[in-house]
């Protein structure tokens, strides 16, 4: 366990603080994600023979295991990302040309510099013929829970030829989003007023290529 814990440390090894690929990085790097986990529980293989009370129990803990490790790996998001929009994190779903965006911070402003790294990213997206780009946010909520003005988002779209719908986020959606952000409210080392402010609706807004 303390060999598995180093093991993720190491650049070439860890999963959970890779850093952003190129946007246009094929979802093939997907399967190196996917191997880098199960050699990662491969290093649990003394432990698994240890409980293992014969040589049949031990290869079915290894295959189920390490098959877990590599699907959990393959259905990872993937973080993607453009030198000219360095705020914005893109995550590109398995099949089509479909994409999500994120701020890099939970907490970081919707300020007149992210709306411009916002339209370069449309464009290049444009560019790559990608289908629809979708952000989900309950930043798009004032705390008092009225819905911000879509105004500024919208004309952006009308001005690269782009159509905009948006809707209120359901109680059962999202949730990978939605435990992100709880996690990061409990566990974050920032003591940041504007993290805890942020209200318990959430918007998404999908522009469609």
């Amino acid at each position: 366990m303390i060999t598995l814990f180093y093991a993720h440390k190491h650049p070439l090894l860890t999963i959970k603080n890779r850093p952003p690929e190129p946007l246009n990085t094929s979802n093939k790097i997907r399967w190196h994600q996917g191997c880098r986990a199960a050699f990662l529980i491969s290093i649990l293989t003394p432990l698994n023979y240890y409980l293992s009370l014969n040589n049949t129990e031990f290869m079915t803990y290894q295959v189920f295991f390490m098959s877990g490790a590599f699907i959990f790996g393959l259905l990872l998001p993937l973080n993607r990302q453009t030198p000219k929009a360095p705020d914005l994190i893109l995550n590109k779903h398995l099949r089509g040309q479909h994409f999500q965006v994120h701020l890099k911070e939970h907490d970081a402003p919707l300020t007149r510099h992210v709306y411009k790294q916002l339209s370069v990213l449309l464009r290049e997206l444009q560019q790559q013929e990608a289908e629809t780009l979708t952000m989900t946010s309950p930043l798009f909520y004032h705390p008092s829970g009225a819905l911000r003005s879509l105004t500024r988002l919208t004309t952006l779209a009308n001005a690269l030829g782009i159509t905009m719908t948006h809707r209120k986020v359901a109680w059962y959606e999202s949730i990978l989003n939605k435990a992100s952000l709880l996690m990061t409210r409990h566990t974050t080392k920032r003591h940041s007023a504007s993290l805890h402010k942020l209200g318990k609706y959430w918007h998404t807004i999908t522009f469609h290529f």
